[in-house]
This record gives C-alpha cells, sequence and structure tokens, in this order.
C-alpha cells in the first residue's frame, strides 16, 4: 500500500478517535475487523467506520482504567499491566499503520502468550527491507504512536495533526485496489482477549 492511501486510512481512523476522545469515549479494541471500509462512488473514494464499541468505556481526564482486555496484535502494553488510559487506542492505530505500510505486525508470535509477550517488551524495528522505502515523516508518525510509556506516546488530536497525515492529499482508490487493501487488512483476524 502507498503511503498516501495508509494516510487517508489513517487519518479516518484517527478523526473519528479523536472525536471519541474528546467525549471522554475511549474504544479500547482497535483492529481491523473493527474498522469498515465503505466503497461511496466509481471513483473509488472511500469512508471508513469505526465500529463495534462493546469494550468501550467512558473515562475522564488523568483517569486509570484496569480492566485487561483487547486483540494480542493491537493490545498496547500498558492495558496488559493493567493500568491506562485512553491511549491505548493509539497504541491500537499505530499497529494498524505498521501493518499498513509494511504487510507486517509489528510484535509478533506464534501464540497469543508469545505475541503479548511481544508487546509487553515494545520492542519493534524498520530493518526489513519494505521501510528502506517508506518516508522519515511515516516512521516517525509510527515511533510516536508506538511510544511504550503512554505518558510520552502521542495524543490521537496531536497524531490526527502530525506532518505526515496532514500533507497527504485527499486520494480515491481504484476499485481494484480496495478489494486487495480488504483481503490484506482480512488476513490479521484475531480475536479478542480478556483476562
Amino acid at each position: 500500500m502507498s503511503e498516501k492511501d495508509a494516510a487517508y486510512i489513517i487519518r479516518q481512523i484517527l478523526s473519528a478517535i479523536t472525536y471519541c476522545h474528546s467525549k471522554g469515549v475511549v474504544h479500547r479494541d482497535i483492529k481491523p475487523e473493527n474498522i469498515l471500509i465503505e466503497l461511496i462512488t466509481v471513483d473509488g473514494s472511500i469512508n471508513i467506520k469505526l465500529i463495534d464499541f462493546g469494550a468501550a468505556l467512558f473515562f475522564t481526564a488523568n483517569s486509570k482504567i484496569t480492566e485487561t482486555l483487547g486483540t494480542p496484535y493491537y493490545i498496547a502494553p500498558e492495558v496488559l499491566l493493567g493500568n491506562y488510559t485512553e491511549k491505548c487506542d493509539v497504541w491500537s492505530i499505530g499497529v494498524i499503520l505498521f501493518i499498513l505500510l509494511s504487510g507486517n505486525a509489528p510484535f509478533n508470535g506464534t501464540t497469543d502468550e508469545e505475541i503479548m509477550s511481544s508487546v509487553k517488551r515494545g520492542v519493534f524495528s524498520f530493518k526489513s527491507r519494505i521501510w528502506h522505502n517508506i518516508s522519515p515523516e511515516a516512521k516517525d508518525l509510527v515511533r510516536k504512536m508506538l511510544v511504550f510509556r503512554p505518558s510520552e506516546r502521542i495524543s490521537a488530536v496531536d497524531a490526527f495533526s502530525h506532518p505526515w497525515i496532514q500533507s497527504k492529499q485527499y486520494c480515491t482508490l481504484p476499485e481494484e485496489k480496495t478489494q486487495e487493501l480488504l483481503k490484506n487488512i482480512g488476513n490479521f483476524h484475531v480475536i479478542l482477549y480478556t483476562i
């Protein structure tokens, strides 16, 4: 997927989460299965819709959430520790951005336990060859979204305002590219994990 296409999609997800956070709602289970892509016109214009607010809750500024739930590939490390804020959503979107740009998850394993162990370490890299063609600005946003310490992680509103997101002009995706995108995102089917 091109950076322009990835930015177009992530911008819409960030817009939805910025709105949710401004209303005191944390989603807590952002993953590809909870993102609908609606093809609107023949020219390939798409709208992204964030769904499944079954795990969502209301939060207040400076409050901590303790219930541990989420989906292994997308869960933030602080969620696994049972002490987190709305910034867990930013982490999940950062994982999705990483996948859109590289085709791989930043935290891997062959079992849910291995994946969550990798998430708890919070170490990812841009060493694969695919990242050689990704702009420094895109990598900067990924780094800021996947910061291990939530207090140092970018907020949803600041991620939405990031120069990489804002510099990408409106684009349309050809229908065949939209179908390929749906197939690729569908490859990351995972289940909700609760402790």
